[in-house]
Formats: structure tokens, C-alpha cells, sequence
């Protein structure tokens, strides 16, 4: 009878939650919200933490989204919820806090940075300051981490209903002081610049910084002077202090390798180092994707022109996978990026007619290229000048009904290594007139084109214009000679 009653409100909650993602989906972010006010009661009323906890998650998303009245319920019911949770229930919920606020300064930066500090703090957070705000998420961070013990004692799969998990296999051996670890380490990267931090200190320190974990838990970070990344550096060394495996050697490395040091030559040989030695293909598949990010801006036609080729071999052996792991969307967009094509094009604005001119043009992945020039007028080019919307789409519907004046086909020597090159095409004699010159490539597998727009005008004449005191002059010339027209 238990077991049909507790698969009953499972049952439930999951076709309430399918209700919920469906208004989401379809932005009805209220409606989703006042659906969530009911699971939450439900989940009061029977107890259940789990529940309250996701409702709560959802709730912090809405929080920019509802009025301040609902958003002063929500803080509330979640500062209340905090207090009477079991320690694991209460430190996520710490984490959801931390979160909510953050992203409440985040959206209100104006609203709150211009309020004064106060000599207390207030129940209410709509009337905090920076400062309070900065304090307040900085202790519930810290409250998320602080019975170490029984986190470390309790299962992820005690809160499996708040997770998208990959594999079950690695969702069964994480502990929820590990997944806290985590989203204090996310939550503080993202108060540091990837620039900056990169100090002659962090550079003789490189090979512990970027090495096992053993040398690097060792290390003696007192030197570091930026509060923030000397946390970020202590709760690494928790992680591997914690767990010291190969996952948390990478993710550690790749941080370092960031924001400390841009070593890309040893970042490699580590990269190396921990692949030879794992046999988890999605750890496996995260260092591929970093070993062909590598490859991809050291790419080179000087020194390293092969180097694209390489990190689209990389990325292929990651694709061929085909699991839903991220570094497998990752690499599945690495490659198309790789694989684009992109092309940009210089001319001579004004020109005599009949006269050979040429275009300087930077092409990727191109083949062939055909420039086609469409009449146009003086008033049609100020238009595709000032416009306010996106201009290949202007200049597309400039030529929906217009016909071509000229179109010439030109060869490009494509030597399919993914770098750019560069070079210069003769176009065609032009009478007097404006042009919409539209530039285009051939079409690749997926049927789609590089292209771009320009305007020129051929003219024998040009204008001189200047001023005297508050007189405007204009004079007519001719363009090859330079002299005067009359009348």
C-alpha cells in the first residue's frame, strides 16, 4: 500500500512539473510560477524536501519575472525553509539563497549600488546595499560548506530528482560536499577576469599549478593577494584534499591554465599526461575538446598550418561518441565554427566608368566566389548607409525584383586546412551609375553561403565643398583631371 501511494504522488509531481516546463517553454513564466506555488504547498504538506527544494530552484529563476511582493514571499519562505531543513536540505537550500541574491543584484546593479550603507542589516532585502548583498552571499556560500562531515556522508542520489545526470554510474559515487564544491568553485570564478592574475609568481609555480594533485595541495598559496582567486585556489585544493582524482586534476588544471597562466605547451603535456592515465570517456572526450581548442588558435599558415585539420581530427573522434555528454555539443559547434566560412570584402567606393578596378578579398573554406552588381539609386544607397536593421537583409530585398546588371565567377585556391587567405579579383567594366554589388559563395553540404554587400558608384564627376566664414561653396570637377565643369 506504501509503495503504490508513494508512486502515486510521484506520479503526481512529475505530470505538475511536465505542466510547468510546458508554460516555460511556451514563456508563460507567471503561469508557470502559480503552478509552482502549488507544488510547493503540496511538497509543505507532505513533507517532502526534495520536492520543496526543486520548488525552490524554480522559484529563484522567477524571481526577476514577478512582482515585488512575490519576490519578497519567495526570499522569505526560503530564509524560513533554511531554518527548520535537515543539514544536507539546508545546505542547498543555503546554495538557492546565495543564488537568488546574486542574481537579484545582478538585475537591479543601479537600483542597489546607489543606496547607502546602513549601520545594520535589514530583514529586507530590498532595501540592502552592495555592501549587505556582498556579505550575505558570501556567508551563505559559506554556510553551504559547513558540516563537512555529514555532506560528505550524504548521497546525490538522496536529491537525484533535482539533477539531469549523464551517467548514473558517476551520479551514484558523488557526495553532495563534492556538488557544493563545485558551485562554490563556478560561483567565485565568475567574479575574476581571465586577465590580469598572470604574475611571475604563478609562472615558477606552473609545473605544480598545472601537475598532480598530490604537489599541488602541498602548495602554499599565502602569496596570493586577490581574496577571491585565493579562495577559489584553497576550495581546489578542498576538492582534490577530498576526492584526488583525474576529473578534479583536470578541472583544476584547465582553471589555472586560464586565468593564471596561458601556458599552452605544458596545459598540452598534462592534458596528455591524464589521458594516457584515465579510462573515463567523458573525461576523456572534456580533454579532447580542450587538446583541439589548442590546436585551433595555434593554427597558423606560418607555423603551424596542419594545426586545423588536427582539431577537427579531435574533434571528430569526440563526435563519433554520439552520447549527449556537453563536450560532445561542444565539439559538435567547435567543428561547424571551424568549418564556416567567412568572407569580407574591400573596394574602390568611386570609379570612372570603364575602368578595371579591383576588390581585396579575405576568404575561409571558400571555393569559388561570383560578384553580381545591381542598379540602383543615390537614394537607395543613403537607405542601405543609415539603415537601422541588418543590412544583408536590406540589400536582400533591394534585389528581390531587381535584375542583375553583370555577373562574374571567380576561382579562389581553397587549400582546406581552415585558415584564412587573402587576394585580389578584376572586376568588370561599369557605366555610369550606383551599384548594389552583391558578393557570394558557392554552397556547402548544408546548403548554406558566405556572403556580403557593398555600394559603389561609377561617375565621371566628383564634388568639392568647402566654407567661408558662413558662406558654403560647391564645385563640380571631373574626376581624371581634376578641372572645374561649367554650368
Amino acid at each position: 500500500l506504501l509503495l503504490i501511494s508513494t508512486s502515486f504522488y510521484a506520479q503526481n509531481y512529475e505530470k505538475n512539473w511536465n505542466t510547468v516546463i510546458e508554460n516555460e517553454n511556451n514563456c508563460k513564466i507567471k503561469s508557470a510560477n502559480i503552478i509552482v506555488a502549488k507544488i510547493h504547498k503540496k511538497a509543505i504538506a507532505d513533507k517532502n524536501e526534495v520536492q520543496i527544494i526543486k520548488c525552490f530552484f524554480y522559484e529563484s529563476k522567477y524571481l526577476q519575472v514577478v512582482d515585488e511582493n512575490a519576490q519578497t514571499k519567495i526570499i522569505n519562505n526560503l530564509k524560513a525553509e533554511i531554518e527548520k531543513a535537515s543539514i544536507p536540505s539546508k545546505a542547498i537550500l543555503n546554495l538557492v539563497y546565495a543564488k537568488c541574491l546574486s542574481d537579484y543584484q545582478k538585475q537591479n546593479y543601479n537600483l542597489v549600488y546607489s543606496r547607502t550603507n546602513t549601520v545594520s542589516l535589514d530583514d529586507d532585502f530590498l532595501t540592502w546595499t552592495r555592501t549587505d548583498f556582498t556579505n550575505k552571499i558570501n556567508s551563505s556560500f559559506e554556510n553551504t560548506l559547513k558540516d563537512e562531515h555529514i555532506l560528505k556522508s550524504t548521497s546525490l542520489t538522496q536529491y537525484e530528482e533535482l539533477f539531469d545526470f549523464l551517467t548514473l554510474e558517476k551520479f551514484v559515487k558523488e557526495n553532495l560536499f563534492d556538488y557544493l564544491l563545485k558551485e562554490n568553485i563556478t560561483f567565485y570564478t565568475q567574479k575574476i577576469n581571465s586577465w590580469g592574475n598572470h604574475t611571475p609568481e604563478f609562472k615558477k609555480l606552473e609545473k605544480k599549478l598545472l601537475g598532480k594533485s598530490v604537489d599541488f595541495i602541498k602548495l602554499n598559496i599565502d602569496f596570493v593577494k586577490n581574496e577571491t582567486l585565493k579562495k577559489i585556489l584553497e576550495l581546489y585544493q578542498k576538492k582534490e584534499i577530498n576526492a584526488p582524482n583525474l576529473e578534479n586534476q583536470f578541472e583544476r588544471i584547465k582553471f589555472c591554465n586560464s586565468y593564471l597562466l596561458s601556458s599552452d605547451d605544458i596545459f598540452m603535456k598534462s592534458l596528455n599526461a591524464i589521458q594516457k592515465e584515465t579510462k573515463d570517456l567523458l573525461l576523456t572526450q572534456k580533454i579532447q575538446l580542450e587538446k583541439a581548442i589548442i590546436l585551433n588558435n595555434q593554427a597558423s599558415k606560418e607555423t603551424h598550418p596542419d594545426y586545423k585539420i588536427q582539431a577537427i581530427a579531435t574533434l571528430d573522434s569526440i563526435i563519433k561518441s554520439n552520447n549527449r555528454s556537453n563536450a560532445h555539443k561542444q565539439a559538435l559547434q567547435k567543428k561547424k565554427e571551424i568549418n564556416s566560412k567567412n568572407l569580407n570584402i574591400k573596394l574602390q567606393k568611386y570609379s570612372h566608368p570603364d575602368e578595371n578596378t579591383r576588390a581585396f578579398v579575405s576568404y575561409k573554406n571558400l571555393d569559388s566566389l561570383s560578384i553580381t552588381f545591381y542598379k540602383i539609386d543615390q537614394k537607395t544607397i543613403k537607405e542601405f548607409i543609415n539603415s537601422r536593421y541588418n543590412k544583408d537583409y536590406f540589400a536582400s530585398t533591394i534585389i528581390k525584383d531587381k535584375k542583375a546588371v553583370v555577373t562574374q565567377n571567380y576561382l579562389l585556391e581553397n587549400k582546406k586546412n581552415y585558415l584564412e587567405y587573402t587576394t585580389e579579383v578584376l572586376l568588370p567594366q561599369l557605366k555610369t551609375g550606383s551599384y548594389l554589388v552583391c558578393f557570394e559563395s558557392n554552397t556547402d553540404t548544408d546548403n548554406k553561403k558566405a556572403f556580403a554587400f557593398e555600394t559603389i558608384t561609377i561617375s565621371n564627376l566628383t564634388l568639392l565643398a568647402w566654407q567661408k566664414e558662413k558662406e558654403e561653396n560647391y564645385q563640380v570637377l571631373d574626376r581624371k583631371t581634376g578641372k572645374p565643369l561649367e554650368n
